[in-house]
């Protein structure tokens, strides 16, 4: 490694002790680390057509490597670093796993393992990456009612401000759609539901809507829970499905 001072070179030295958290440098050099890595993926053959075919999806410190069959995936695993990269203090991932979405149709097969030279892939049939659930199934189910349970326990945490009396309902409706109903729609622009799960979010959403508008009471002073025509009708704007 070499500084420029000026329009001068420092002479070479050895990062042996990395930098410390916060460091200006640290980025740049992360920068150049990963542009290294992304030149020498896209050099190889094969990926995964998605509106163009991809090879690699990086997210800050995480990347994802793509490939049509999971030979393609182990090659890219053993890209020879360069003599300008193989010398840098490496760290071991905090966790290295592998999922297979044509391999694995049946839920309850065991999943394969990935042994690159000195690494092992764990094999799994789901994980959590960016806050969403992927599954090797392709499978919607589990992140919606993932999404749900989150969802309900914001809306208990809320309990006091969405029942109380002293806030208006346009307020209430408002404290929903900012807060809440985020929590339940994160990422469901690439999501594929069926008739099953658009019914398990629309219950959902009328559950925290009937807290908002509370029960109604008959003549005879009994309480009844408000019916789903009246949750939509005062509620007066498309549900969470547009």
């Amino acid at each position: 490694m070499t500084v420029r001072v000026g329009a001068y070179l420092t002479d070479e030295f050895d990062d042996v002790t990395g930098l410390r958290q916060g460091d200006a440098l640290s980025l740049m050099l992360f920068n150049l680390a990963l542009e290294h890595v992304i030149r020498k993926v896209n050099t190889l053959n094969g990926g995964v057509w998605l509106n163009g075919q991809h090879r690699v999806i990086g997210n800050a410190d995480d990347l994802a490597l793509l490939g049509e069959r999971k030979q393609q995936c182990y090659r890219r695993t053993q890209l020879p670093p360069t003599r300008s990269f193989s010398d840098w203090p490496s760290r071991e991932p905090r966790e290295n796993r592998v999922s297979s979405h044509a391999s694995y149709k049946n839920i309850r097969r065991k999943r394969e393992n990935l042994v690159v030279g000195n690494t092992r892939f764990k094999g799994v049939a789901k994980f959590r990456y960016l806050g969403c659930t992927v599954t090797d199934t392709n499978d919607r189910e589990d992140e919606i009612e993932i999404r749900i349970q989150n969802t309900l326990r914001c809306s208990a945490a809320l309990h006091p401000a969405l029942s109380s009396k002293l806030l208006s309902r346009f307020t209430k409706i408002r404290i929903y759609k900012t807060v809440v109903r985020p929590i339940l729609l994160y990422g469901c622009e690439a999501w594929s539901l069926t008739q099953k799960e658009e019914a398990k979010l629309l219950v959902t959403e009328r559950k925290v809507l009937r807290k908002i508008l509370g029960p109604v009471r008959k003549e005879d002073g009994s309480w009844h829970v408000r019916k789903n025509k009246d949750v939509e009708r005062l509620f007066g704007e498309p549900n969470i499905l547009g």
